[in-house]
């Protein structure tokens, strides 16, 4: 399904990606006592903080919390629902 979205829209493979990155957290439950986003890969850690700086004007880097990304959620989802 993502090969055929992405072939129809494709800035629909790097929310996929996005998305999976977040995923990945749920291992931890606490995101805020916990340093859940610190044990996520690099390669992950980039993807999040890349679309973050570029598509939703945040500013942060790979040192970056969990509570630094949680106030751009509400505005990831409202963009991603009005592309869907």
């Amino acid at each position: 399904m993502l090969n055929i979205s992405n072939e129809l829209q494709p800035w629909t493979q790097k929310v996929y990606k996005f998305d999976c990155s977040f995923i990945h957290l749920s291992n931890s439950h606490n995101y805020l006592t916990e340093a859940s986003f610190m044990a996520l890969s690099e390669t992950q850690k980039e993807n999040i903080i890349n679309q973050l700086n570029n598509y939703h004007s945040a500013s942060l880097n790979m040192n970056s919390s969990m509570e630094e990304i949680i106030p751009h959620l509400p505005n990831i989802m409202e963009k991603t629902y009005c592309k869907l």
